[in-house]
């Protein structure tokens, strides 16, 4: 469910610590990262939203109609996306493939980071 966070923090690196593994085992577990070492790169206290807990939580607080959005979509895993995007025709590709991302709940998650839209 918070496998953003994992895709985020990396495979390569970070993985290898058993510390690190162990903290990404409760953000998957619970959506809340805790970094209890003094290993900056590791990320700060924070609250890992699934798209459809974001914007149940919206609501709840007296909002009314609630969209989540993709900030990066799908394309942020891409190693060349700056590259992509500074093209234009590689551009409309990432564009396209994150508005399609926006449609589907679980496609919505393959962003690392969401944004939720809603009106008082």
């Amino acid at each position: 469910m918070y496998s953003a966070r994992l895709a985020d923090q990396g495979y390569d690196v970070h993985l290898r610590a058993p510390e690190f593994r162990a903290i990404v085992d409760e953000d998957l577990r619970t959506g809340q990262h805790r970094n209890p070492t003094e290993q900056p790169l590791w990320f700060t206290t924070a609250f890992f939203h699934a798209p459809q807990e974001l914007e149940s939580e919206v609501v709840e607080a007296g909002f009314g109609s609630c969209r989540v959005l993709g900030v990066e979509g799908p394309g942020c895993v891409l190693e060349d996306v700056r590259a992509r995007l500074g093209d234009p025709a590689e551009r409309e590709i990432v564009l396209h493939a994150a508005r399609l991302s926006e449609q589907d709940p679980l496609l919505l998650a393959t962003s690392h980071h969401l944004l939720a839209v809603a009106v008082a």
